[in-house]
């Protein structure tokens, strides 16, 4: 890590990301909009709620601690973190915030300013905290030569329009997305959230994908691992002209539109279900 040593300590890297400037854009998103919401007067509980604001950023972070906690000791009520049975007893969260308190903050816990937000977009709830997400996973460690671009799922099965179904995900219903990543450690330097079809200058989407997620390594001679939704000809030149190289995967079928201008070579694979399989690879050369 560029700013924490050669062996920081999980805590160090964690605080170096969701830092004090992450505890303040969520203490004034979650201000802010509770004062949108008082100003509506639309019921009084939600009045007696204000009462009890603003939300401190020390606050904010107690908050995010217990919702860490709750992740790793599961009860069926969140009521029950706060009981006092000793067969159930937690102290640790009512040492920290009381029971309304805890709710008051997450009836009113917000991430972006309602009344600028872009309404075409759909992200637009945690637009800023994707953007600084993804500023700080760039900013905080510089990937080694070796990269390489892939999605995965998160599990989620609530109300979205973008929400994917994909039989071959172990979660099978969430919230896709694609995510730049060090071939050696797995960091992910970058991540995209899928929302729907979308094209950049008439660019497939497999291309506009590729080339938004590397635009921060473009030009620096980083080599990117891509798998055969990704490959084509066309991406390749295109990175190639940015002095970035490219191995990845293609079908049979796509293997004579890269004859004469890529190295092809076969070689074989073992599939997770240990069959033998082939495919085809190409690089530029």
């Amino acid at each position: 890590m560029q700013k924490l040593g050669a062996n920081p300590k999980s805590l160090e890297v964690f605080e170096e990301v969701l830092n004090m400037n992450f505890s303040e854009i969520l203490s004034t998103e979650t201000n802010r909009y509770a004062e949108q919401e008082i100003k509506k007067e639309q019921c009084p509980s939600k009045k007696r709620d204000v009462e009890r604001f603003p939300v401190t950023v020390e606050e904010m972070k107690a908050y995010f601690a217990l919702c860490i906690i709750m992740s790793q000791i599961k009860k069926s009520d969140i009521k029950m973190y706060w009981s006092k049975r000793p067969i159930v007893l937690t102290p640790i969260f009512a040492q920290t915030m009381s029971l309304r308190r805890f709710l008051a903050i997450s009836h009113f816990l917000h991430f972006a300013d309602n009344e600028k937000a872009d309404d075409n977009d759909k992200l637009k709830k945690i637009r800023n905290i994707v953007n600084y997400l993804n500023d700080k996973f760039t900013n905080l460690y510089t990937s080694k030569s070796s990269i390489c671009i892939d999605e995965s799922l998160m599990k989620y099965k609530g109300r979205l329009s973008f929400v994917q179904f994909i039989a071959s995900k172990r979660a099978r219903f969430g919230i896709k997305y694609y995510k730049l990543c060090e071939s050696e450690s797995g960091y992910c330097s970058q991540f995209k959230i899928y929302i729907g079809k979308d094209k950049i200058d008439d660019m497939p989407a497999s291309e506009s994908v590729v080339m938004e997620l590397s635009k921060h390594v473009l030009g620096k001679g980083y080599t990117i691992y891509l798998d055969n939704w990704y490959s084509s000809p066309n991406l390749f030149l295109n990175l190639l002209k940015n002095d970035t190289n490219a191995v990845g995967t293609i079908r049979k079928k796509q293997e004579k539109h890269a004859k004469g201008t890529f190295k092809i070579k076969t070689e074989k694979r073992r599939s997770s279900k240990s069959l033998q399989s082939r495919f085809t690879s190409f690089e530029m050369v």
